[in-house]
């Protein structure tokens, strides 16, 4: 399993300096890509996306939730707001999010299984997202990808059973992330 293998490189040093990310397929009105240690609060159900979750923001757990500066209890670590939230409306008419994997260290690529589309999201030196742009598009199914370590990026397409790659040519590409179109 993808999350299991990515916190044993996570434990084992590998990735100290990258944070996991968490794809949170969304629920009404966003989806989301979380980031954080084992154990850390990610907001469900209270809070989606960069606000309440409409559905819960009135039941009386929420309002205490809310009332302890996001957490269940007072003594609990407030919740972490998503590092990339994706509206389901325009503008950005996400649809279902996977997260994928840090390219480099300030590069997260991560796809929409419905819409086809796969993302990159530039980092800043506080870890927080700066631009989000279009790697490529048309590729509906996309459930996982992964940087390989020949440094090409490996996709799995649960629509037709096929591993995708795209493979690294920056020392030749004009494309800011280096990425062409995927060889199957």
């Amino acid at each position: 399993m993808t999350i299991t293998y990515r916190w044993q490189q996570l434990i084992n040093g590998t990735w100290s300096n990258i944070a996991n990310a968490t794809g949170d397929v969304g629920w009404t009105s966003w989806e989301e890509i979380n980031t954080g240690p084992p154990g850390t609060n990610f907001d469900w159900p209270y809070l989606e996306g960069p606000g309440r979750t409409g559905s819960y923001q009135d039941l009386p757990q929420a309002i205490t939730f809310y009332n302890n500066g996001n957490r269940n209890n007072a003594t609990d670590e407030p919740a972490v707001f998503p590092i990339v939230s994706r509206s389901h409306g325009s503008p950005d008419n996400a649809s279902a999010i996977t997260a994928g994997d840090f390219y480099n260290l300030n590069t997260l690529i991560f796809d929409d299984v419905l819409n086809g589309n796969i993302y990159a999201a530039t980092l800043n030196a506080s870890r927080q997202v700066t631009n989000i742009q279009v790697v490529d598009s048309g590729i509906a199914g996309i459930v996982d990808l992964q940087k390989g370590r020949d440094g090409s990026l490996y996709g799995a397409d649960v629509f037709d059973g096929t591993i995708r790659r795209w493979v690294d040519l920056s020392a030749v590409s004009a494309n800011a992330l280096g990425l062409v179109m995927p060889s199957f």
